[in-house]
């Protein structure tokens, strides 16, 4: 077992943990679960009943800023989940003690995966792969069996369903605009390209360690995860089963699917194919990719970087690290990986934004059309409703 492992869970881990009466039997693999505002019914969807080897660990929370409305329902579901008593189903009571609003669904994964780590350190659970999941998801039979490699993170590939059609127009822009955005990175050589949607991570217990774990975030997190993980480890991407989440609007979170589509949904009331749906102009895109490729010439010998991209950089703090790089690091080797870890998913977004004053967002289905054919592609892969609107659009 990695040393990361009784560390983190000494200094860093929440100490609740060591608090809670866990089963006394041991399980083949864990599955986290953050649950708000739901009802029971993702005990089936996500095949905890059916893999009794699997043990399902539900955070039931609920923020402190809570409405009366979404309480009384999250109340109403920890007393139901109580009620099932099921050998593999460990239930955490974060609602009677309401987690900091600010720290939001972060904390609750954050407590769960805690609980998992330590629990595998204690040789209860088997596999070092913790796989996390969110009460919307349905989870295929293949889900528990994927191979996994031997650290960092996994990634699952997703599809959103809904029956309601507006709803469908809306998440399939929505995915749209999240695909290109990872696809467009991955064109451009970004160390970062990949998507991070929280129902669909899994990671290993030594790298959860290494980086200390969820930040408490209400948020985000799963992005800020996955930023960590990736400086030093691989974040690794699956296509052996599919997670199934349900479009649907939600205000749990600030930002995130449910918010966008809320907010996509109001664009399609005057404009049924979302023609004025705005996405990234791809030409910020080229400018990240200049960007690093300067980046790496840097590495290799000190060298003047073009204004424009200098500019851009040195609104992320790059001047400081620019000052330093020739003198304190040595070896090419070093300096790549100062900059791989400087120039990271976050200061990546940051310049995709910055850029933006240059190149202001426009329509994405514009945008689509004008795309070099293997991002578009990418994009439009699996996404039938897309397809169809960009033909509409075409008319």
């Amino acid at each position: 077992m990695s040393k990361a492992i009784p560390k983190y869970l000494e200094k860093y881990c929440e100490k609740d943990i060591h608090h809670l009466t866990v089963p006394a039997n041991s399980f083949e693999q864990a599955l986290v679960i953050p649950a708000y505002d739901e009802d029971t019914a993702f005990i089936e969807s996500t095949r905890i009943k059916e893999n009794p080897n699997v043990l399902g660990i539900i955070v039931v929370n609920k923020p402190d800023n809570a409405s009366i409305k979404s309480a009384h329902k999250t109340f109403e579901l920890l007393h139901n989940l109580k009620k099932i008593n099921s050998p593999n189903l460990l239930i955490i009571d974060r609602v009677n003690n309401p987690i900091n609003s600010r720290q939001g669904v972060g904390l609750a994964r954050k407590i769960g995966t805690d609980l998992a780590v330590k629990m595998y350190a204690a040789q209860q659970i088997k596999s070092p792969w913790i796989r996390q999941t969110d009460a919307d998801a349905t989870l295929d039979t293949q889900y528990f069996k994927t191979s996994m490699p031997t650290e960092g993170a996994v990634i699952y590939q997703h599809k959103h369903q809904t029956t309601d059609p507006k709803i469908s127009t809306a998440i399939a822009l929505y995915d749209a605009h999240m695909s290109y955005y990872v696809s467009a990175l991955k064109a451009q050589g970004s160390h970062y390209a990949f998507p991070t949607l929280g129902s669909t991570i899994a990671i290993h217990a030594a790298t959860y360690a290494q980086v200390r774990g969820y930040p408490k975030r209400n948020a985000g997190e799963d992005f800020h995860l996955l930023n960590k993980v990736a400086k030093t480890k691989s974040v690794h991407y699956s296509h052996d089963s599919t997670v199934v989440l349900e479009a649907r609007i939600s205000d749990r979170v600030p930002f995130g699917t449910g918010p966008s589509i809320r907010n996509i949904l109001e664009i399609l009331k005057d404009d049924s194919l979302g023609k004025d749906y705005l996405s990234y102009d791809f030409r910020v895109f080229l400018l990240l990719g200049t960007a690093l490729k300067q980046l790496a010439q840097l590495a290799r010998t000190p060298t003047t970087i073009e204004p424009i991209i200098s500019g851009l950089l040195d609104e992320l703090g790059f001047a400081k690290i620019a000052k330093v790089l020739h003198i304190k690091y040595h070896s090419v080797d070093q300096r790549q990986e100062i900059l791989k870890q400087w120039f990271d998913g976050l200061k990546t977004l940051r310049f995709i934004n910055a850029a933006q004053k240059i190149y202001p967002k426009q329509p994405l289905l514009m945008s689509l059309r004008n795309l070099p054919p293997i991002v578009r592609n990418e994009i439009l892969h699996n996404n039938a409703v897309l397809k169809n609107l960009l033909d509409e659009h075409r008319l």
